[in-house]
């Protein structure tokens, strides 16, 4: 099976090969959260922003970012805020490691893009 653009891929098999990729790749991308995602890994599922389960075969994609909102909102509505501290400290962390991981997204992305169309042409 081609892995290339899943969570698998990304965290296991990926690396910049070369001087570009680097430089792409280490611009606004936070090592400490890429290795939690990997060691947050539970049974081959990890948890986007707490709140969207992905294995290790789901493709990686901007769209996750907007279901983890979608999610995010719809939980608001249906529960209303936070009903203690500890929520809220969970609902901030979470929120500010979906930040941290948007990066990594983007940038794998990006040079999964370019590796692509350097291939076709």
């Amino acid at each position: 099976m081609n892995d290339e653009y899943t969570l698998r891929h990304l965290l296991f098999s990926f690396h910049p090969s070369n001087d570009r990729e680097k430089e792409i790749f280490n611009v606004n991308v936070d090592q400490n959260t890429l290795k939690r995602m990997i060691d947050e890994l539970d049974n081959n599922i990890y948890y986007l922003g707490g709140q969207l389960k992905l294995s290790y075969d789901d493709k990686v994609s901007m769209d996750l970012f907007d279901k983890v909102r979608e999610i995010n909102k719809q939980r608001e509505l249906d529960y209303g805020g936070p009903c203690n501290s500890w929520e809220a400290q969970s609902i901030r962390f979470h929120d500010q490691e979906l930040q941290k991981t948007k990066p990594i997204f983007q940038k794998y992305l990006q040079i999964m893009e370019e590796r692509k169309s350097s291939t076709l042409s």
